[in-house]
């Protein structure tokens, strides 16, 4: 089974960066019912059902202690009746169709005893409904139509008539072999050249013809009258037959007709849960988990992860944990601690959400959101002719739909600091505060803002002054904590652990000076 996101949700850099398709591949297992599934977004009554589906399930197979590997390995053995179900609809099943359902039937049926304390919300009925019709017009094996004595009758005498038919046929091409010396087999001519020495041979033997090409000549059987009766009752015998099996079959559709629209709702439901037994397979080997919903804009998430960082990060990785409210949240944060790390993880784990996939984090609880929308440090774009500045504003320009999130990176960077500051301010105090906004930002200014909650990094703790940066990388708290406006005032104030970090850059001499002058200065 492949996944895939629906196209043009997601941002191709974004979802490149992020590896989301690497994170994918997780669900990836052999399952033929469904070979490739694209995900789309879901709304928020949708995702809440999607969701509140899956949790339940998980519940129940926990508790009645049910092995998925297994519910799996089953699920494995159905097939994939897609193509099979216009077919059923118009009452045109062909014999191989049948056959197909019949083996879908059979294993569905072991399927459902193994999940006999979890069934379907769809009852399997239909499906017993089904194979009784099957049974009674079928073999046991679903590869023939069941036969009364009369057409087993028809049957052997067609079987007859063709071993009659083989055995003068071979006598027939052995005597024009006699005769002529030519290996020719029924029904196949020969095409000789007009001037082959072979010519009065064929021209004498009582069982061929020369038919005139123009450049040459086609040899063709003249059949005896004892075989062309042969082949004719043969073939007036299929004829018979192949009515016989048409009624048949036309009767097994008609049979079955009245049963095509609750089977097909129940294909579908099968095939959902056996996408949620794929689901919880991961859900138990990956250690994810199933989000819950709040009623009030929010996102509380716990030890929540980016793969990607932490395969890059095997031994200093810290996940995630943050509490945001509704309206303005604002993350400030020396540069290197892990600020546009914080909203790409939470990008991750909110579109992994939208789709309806379970999330790498102990535990997530949101508000559902229409959209997420993720603004990161810019240069601008291209393709709309637009500088990093104008992208910026045009961002803010998106509907923003309660309970909507924006995740923005160092607002109003993209301008001069005293522009950047004023515009800061005045968005900040405008934006909705029915939607969740988590904003990055250095200016100091904007702390003076009443109505905003604010978060920092953590610094690093210690000396710094290792003169390695990947063990200073690895000093990185890359945690998120609440703090008041006035305690981030007093940190920025004393704080002098940017000046520390590049002075373990390989700087140019007199800039180093300059900084440790600086340094020493505070």
């Amino acid at each position: 089974m492949q996944l895939e996101f629906e196209s043009g949700y997601i941002p191709e850099s974004v979802f490149s960066e992020l590896e989301l398709q690497e994170f994918l591949s997780q669900f990836e297992i052999e399952i033929p019912l469904i070979p490739h599934k694209i995900l789309r977004p879901l709304g928020e009554r949708e995702a809440k059902e999607w969701f509140g589906r899956l949790s339940a399930l998980e519940t129940q197979i926990k508790r009645h202690n049910i092995d998925l590997e297994c519910l799996l390995a089953t699920s494995n053995s159905l097939l994939l009746l897609d193509e099979l179900l216009p077919f059923f609809r118009d009452q045109q099943l062909e014999p191989y169709h049948v056959f197909d359902m019949g083996r879908f039937l059979r294993e569905n049926a072991n399927l459902a005893r193994q999940e006999k304390s979890i069934p379907l919300s769809v009852k399997g009925e239909i499906c017993i409904q089904i194979s009784r019709v099957l049974d009674q017009n079928v073999t046991e094996d679903y590869s023939n139509i069941r036969l009364d004595a009369g057409e087993l009758e028809l049957r052997d005498s067609i079987n007859r008539f063709e071993d009659k038919i083989a055995r003068e046929l071979e006598l027939f091409e052995k005597e024009i072999f006699r005769q002529t010396g030519l290996k020719l087999i029924y029904p196949y001519p020969k095409e000789i050249a007009k001037d082959d020495t072979i010519l009065d041979r064929v021209r004498d033997c009582q069982h061929l013809e020369l038919s005139d090409e123009g450049d040459f000549f086609k040899i063709v059987f003249k059949l005896s009258s004892r075989i062309e009766k042969l082949i004719a009752d043969k073939e007036a015998a299929r004829n018979h037959w192949a009515g016989l099996m048409e009624e048949k079959l036309a009767k097994v559709n008609r049979d079955l007709a009245g049963y095509y629209s609750v089977f097909s709702e129940y294909y579908k439901t099968r095939k959902q849960r056996i996408f949620d037994y794929v689901l919880l397979a991961a859900i138990q080997k990956f250690q994810l988990c199933i989000p819950t919903f709040s009623t009030e804009p929010a996102i509380k998430l716990r030890e929540g992860i980016l793969p990607k960082l932490k395969g890059l990060r095997t031994t200093a990785y810290k996940p995630l944990n943050l509490d945001l409210g509704p309206g303005v949240n604002l993350l400030f944060g020396a540069n290197m601690t892990g600020k546009t790390t914080v909203l790409k993880t939470l990008y991750f784990q909110l579109t992994l959400v939208k789709f309806g996939l379970p999330v790498p984090a102990e535990k997530l609880v949101l508000s559902h959101p229409p959209s997420i929308e993720l603004q990161l440090k810019s240069s601008g774009n291209m393709g709309l002719g637009l500088s990093g500045f104008a992208d910026e504003i045009r961002f803010f320009c998106k509907k923003a739909d309660p309970s909507s999130v924006f995740l923005i990176d160092e607002m109003f960077h993209s301008t001069d600091p005293i522009n950047g500051v004023e515009l800061s301010k005045a968005f900040l105090t405008g934006l909705s505060y029915n939607c969740i906004y988590l904003c990055t930002s250095h200016y100091p200014e904007v702390l003076n803002i009443p109505g905003i909650r604010f978060f920092r990094m953590k610094d690093l703790e210690g000396e710094i002054n290792t003169g390695d940066i990947e063990k200073l990388l690895k000093q990185v708290p890359y945690e998120v904590e609440e703090i008041t406006a006035h305690e981030m005032k007093r940190i920025i104030r004393a704080n002098k652990k940017p000046l520390l970090i590049a002075l373990q850059f390989p700087l140019p001499e007199k800039v180093k000076m300059n900084i440790q002058k600086k340094i020493n200065q505070t």
